[in-house]
């Protein structure tokens, strides 16, 4: 075979595509037994619930033509959750005065944290340009004397950029914002109707063939020593090819690096590897035998479970499937909710609902939808970001995009997928771009 592609997920299936239409030939190694890797819709009702992938960040890249040419932006959805949205804490409701104030104070924030990001301040952490900001608001027009309101807003805002990045914020650069871009005006990421992500996987694999597909075949070893082709050692036998497009998740990179390759990887590119951040978010639905909540989108924070609910919590009603509620979870609270059963989860969120929407009967769910990837064995956690040590290698995404190239400068080892986008990690658009990019080099005459 000429490639072999590591995964199916939306780096490899570009990648595949492209060298289909290329006529060169090539085989798909996939530990799991599904395409689509980050990407994971699965059927409910008369739809798709995204158990990975969720949105479309901004509008001018090939995942949002997809979505559009096929009709599955529900641009309702998209703007009806931006409001900034009262918080109900175990003791009160914080909204009116107090949330317009504290929302006025941190609409200005990212501008700010881009700038001084970009005039020298990228390794600088968020958590300590934050805190300036935020002493400095409480200093002006009679803050301080709302301060336990104002700390629990703080607090959700950082778990809302916790979540949004995937990231442990003690250690993210504001080297993100200066980096970071989805080409758009307004950062806006676009839902998707209820077919979502499981059409545009229909559509960017559709003129792959089965038989390209090698599943639940989990790669142990990539043997490019050589120089002139790459073995590849995998849990169902041995495949040999001349070059190898390596999609695999940094996070699997991070744990298996060191073992997977044969020589080991260049030491910068082990370092880019350690460098870059990979965090955790992990979301969850319940589904409940009729629709209760009125709004959209909802906030809450109770101090009873600290580690948990005690730093904010923001879910949100299904657009498409109305009695459907998606819950999102950050940092420590990811690993802690991985280890409860459904039933004990469904107990804990009912109660937590129970202590801060005090106006409401809060129904119990009738069952759990969720993968918790941050234990997924093929993939680690949820998607890259900056960590300080990441900026000051200069462009660590570009050294880990980087080929290792053999005889005659031939590429031989290819690196593909979100984390080695430079501008739009994280995201599928990443990943898509960077499938294109790697098929590319292997087409180039």
């Amino acid at each position: 075979t000429s490639a072999c592609i590591i995964g199916a997920g939306i780096a490899g299936l570009k990648a595949a595509s492209d060298l289909e239409k290329a006529q060169i030939p090539y085989i798909i190694v996939e530990g799991s037994s599904r395409i689509g890797g980050r990407v994971y819709p699965v059927k409910f009702e008369d739809g798709y619930l995204q158990l990975g992938a969720t949105y479309i960040n901004g509008d001018k890249n090939p995942i949002y033509s997809i979505a559009k040419s096929n009709g599955l932006i529900d641009l309702n959805a998209t703007y009806e959750g931006d409001d900034y949205v009262p918080l109900h804490t175990d003791r009160e409701v914080i909204q009116g005065r107090d949330l317009r104030e504290f929302t006025e104070f941190v609409d200005g924030l990212e501008e700010k944290f881009y700038k001084f990001a970009v005039d020298g301040g990228e390794k600088e952490l968020l958590t300590i340009a934050f805190e300036k900001e935020y002493q400095d608001f409480l200093k002006t027009g009679n803050h301080s004397s709302r301060r336990a309101r104002f700390d629990s807003l703080a607090r959700m805002y950082l778990t809302d950029l916790e979540t949004e990045w995937a990231a442990i914020m003690a250690n993210f650069a504001l080297g993100n914002y200066a980096r970071f871009d989805d080409g758009s005006e307004e950062r806006t990421e676009f839902s998707l109707d209820k077919n979502g992500f499981k059409k545009i996987l229909d559509v960017i694999s559709a003129n792959i063939p089965q038989n390209k597909f090698k599943f639940n075949s989990v790669v142990t070893n990539i043997d490019y020593s050589s120089g002139s082709s790459v073995k590849l050692d995998t849990s169902t036998g041995s495949i040999n090819c001349q070059a190898v497009i390596v999609t695999c998740s940094l996070g699997y990179l991070k744990k298996h690096s060191s073992t997977l390759f044969t020589p080991p990887l260049p030491q910068k590119k082990t370092t880019a590897i350690n460098a870059l951040g990979f965090g955790n978010n992990g979301k969850l639905f319940l589904v409940y035998d009729r629709p209760w909540l009125e709004k959209v989108q909802y906030r809450t924070m109770a101090l009873s479970t600290p580690s948990i609910f005690g730093r904010g919590l923001t879910f949100d009603v299904t657009p498409w499937s109305k009695k459907t509620v998606q819950f999102w979870f950050s940092g420590p609270a990811v690993e802690e909710i991985g280890a409860m059963s459904d039933e004990k989860l469904m107990r804990e969120i009912t109660a937590h609902l129970i202590s801060t929407l005090k106006n409401m009967t809060v129904p119990y769910p009738q069952r759990v939808f969720r993968h918790m990837w941050s234990s997924d064995p093929l993939v680690l956690g949820s998607y890259s970001w900056l960590t300080p040590s990441a900026v000051a290698l200069g462009d660590a995404n570009q050294i880990l995009a980087e080929p290792i190239k053999g005889d005659n400068r031939r590429p031989l080892v290819l690196f593909a997928g979100e984390a080695t986008h430079s501008s739009i990690y994280q995201t599928t658009i990443g990943a898509y771009l960077s499938g294109q990019r790697e098929a590319k080099r292997l087409t180039a005459k």
